[in-house]
């Protein structure tokens, strides 16, 4: 199976190695202290990851064609869907909180969602039904 994004993340990482070499010089470059070799190897390898990284997004962001978005109170909420008949995870965020947001269909536009997260001192949970509005599917994507 074929993967350009596998191949942009692989050439990013030899393009660090040919950077850092013909900035150094050649030389200079292989004479390179073992550890030196270590950090930029590292550092190549933070190069390849960062380019994985956009690719997946780039890949989520094209199979998931939903996205989840409001504010109740002082509590805002977002996140990108791939099937609204499948377990999705949307994040809700209010001052100085995180809540990881879990929804479990039982349909296409309806099923229950809970929350839990921790605070110093507290630990704050809830949960109940939800109901999407807007444009109904008309077609299910399976995976």
């Amino acid at each position: 199976m074929k993967c350009d994004g596998v191949g942009k993340a692989l050439e990013a990482h030899e393009q660090y190695h040919k950077t850092t070499c013909v900035r150094a010089g050649y030389r200079a470059y292989l004479a390179m202290h073992g550890a030196d070799r270590a950090q930029e190897e590292a550092e190549a390898y933070g190069a390849q990851i960062a380019v994985l990284k956009a690719e997946i997004a780039r890949a989520l962001k094209k199979n998931c064609p939903y996205k989840a978005g409001g504010k109740s109170l002082a509590i805002t909420w977002s996140g990108t869907i791939c099937s609204l008949e499948k377990p999705f995870d949307v994040t809700g965020t209010a001052p100085q909180v995180t809540f990881p947001m879990k929804f479990v269909p039982t349909s296409a536009v309806n099923g229950t969602v809970t929350f839990h997260t921790q605070v110093p001192g507290a630990s704050i949970e809830g949960g109940g039904t939800y109901t999407i509005e807007g444009s109904a599917p008309t077609s299910s994507r399976s995976r």
